[in-house]
């Protein structure tokens, strides 16, 4: 990398937005080495943001404006504006695409490898994944195999209440390591260097976000990486889908009412279970000791695994924020395709590779809610046909 860092977004949302504003070099200690240039590529807020930028409103560094270095409305035109692009970080939702009768389901990251690519250098350009759910890193290893990826896992409350303004609620936590080329981080295929210069661009990434106020940006091996992305996976699972079929509602509703608090609790001990039998582990989430053998790391080198929060800890802590609606519940109320692949489909099928038995909640969940939004489709289409025949 040169003396600047060029940084691009992709998914101009809450969550994009809001990690973009942070990195920006003006925010960095007086001094400093490190100069970035951050910009973003929008869609349906472009003229905003090109116009005003974005206006934050946040708890721990009060109300702001976050005027990016560039704005586009494509990665084609980012790509041809000249500059190198040293990271993309896709703040996309990862959906699976479905055809107008709700068949012949394309994974979306697929076509997000795709839209990057012209933005993409070979061997250069690390491309940096926040996004919900499991097995997510796959097409993109698939489309830019001699680049590091980085997958990247956060906590963060955060909404974009009208195109450019932004209003974080609550949390910042964002967890980064490189993807190998497995799910449970222990393969890696890689004879060209790239896995090095993934740690290193990890490494520069979390100091980045530190430098613009993110304390808890972590850094993390490539397994101990996935192990986060399958904790996160547990809340992911038992909230967002229970709440879409509880009627839309809010996570603490779910769980002051008894039997909906049990059904959510078995959801994370399923993926729990399942996740200690992908990652060969005593307990999950793991207990915090000295563990060997990462891919990334020397055979004598040990690390201890990330320390996360226990089923109890997490249902505690959601209790704190009564109307969080997750953004399944937001996305099935305004009629968007929903993250169902992600985060229910995908663990399901993990699961099977791994001979993992018991995934019969999650398992309900996903052919329930696959029909559902297939209904959605198939009416929508019929709404539009009878419409167009008046």
């Amino acid at each position: 990398m040169g003396d600047t860092i060029n940084i691009l977004v992709v998914g101009a949302g809450a969550v994009g937005a809001f990690y973009a504003s942070r990195l920006q070099h003006h925010l960095f200690p007086p001094h400093s080495p490190n100069k970035t240039s951050i910009s973003l590529v929008c869609r349906s807020n472009y003229s905003a943001v090109l116009n005003s930028g974005f206006t934050l409103k946040t708890r721990p560094f009060g109300d702001y404006t976050f005027r990016p270095d560039g704005v586009f409305r494509t990665c084609d035109d980012a790509a041809n504006s000249g500059v190198r692009w040293d990271y993309i970080l896709v703040a996309t939702k990862s959906l699976v695409q479905l055809s107008a009768d709700g068949t012949n389901p394309r994974p979306a990251s697929m076509a997000a490898a795709d839209l990057i690519a012209p933005a993409v250098t070979p061997a250069h350009t690390a491309v940096v994944l926040i996004q919900n759910g499991v097995g997510i890193e796959t097409p993109y290893r698939q489309r830019f195999p001699a680049n590091p990826i980085l997958s990247a896992v956060t906590v963060i409350a955060a909404a974009q209440t009208e195109p450019g303004v932004v209003v974080h609620h609550r949390w910042m936590r964002i967890a980064i390591g490189p993807y190998t080329d497995s799910v449970d981080g222990s393969e890696s295929h890689d004879s060209t260097g790239r896995d090095t210069l993934s740690a290193t661009r990890t490494s520069s990434l979390v100091d980045l976000f530190k430098l613009g106020g993110v304390t808890d940006a972590e850094q993390h091996t490539s397994r101990n990486i996935q192990i986060v992305r399958w904790h996160k996976l547990g809340l992911n699972a038992a909230f967002n889908p229970s709440s879409v079929l509880a009627g839309s509602r809010p996570t603490y509703e779910l769980l002051v009412d008894a039997d909906a608090r049990e059904h959510c609790e078995a959801v994370m001990a399923e993926v729990f279970h399942a996740a200690k039998i992908i990652f060969k582990l005593d307990a999950f989430p793991p207990q915090s000791h000295p563990e060997s053998a990462f891919p990334t790391l020397s055979p004598s080198a040990t690390r201890e695994y990330p320390k996360l929060a226990t089923i109890h800890e997490i249902i505690e802590s959601s209790l704190r924020n009564k109307t969080f609606k997750s953004s399944m519940v937001l996305d099935w109320e305004s009629q968007r395709e929903m993250e169902v692949e992600v985060i229910l489909g995908n663990a399901v099928k993990i699961a099977k590779r791994f001979a993992v038995q018991g995934m019969g909640r999650v398992q309900g969940m996903y052919a329930l809610l696959k029909l559902a939004e297939k209904a959605r489709v198939e009416n929508a289409g019929d709404a539009r046909k009878e419409k167009s025949s008046l």
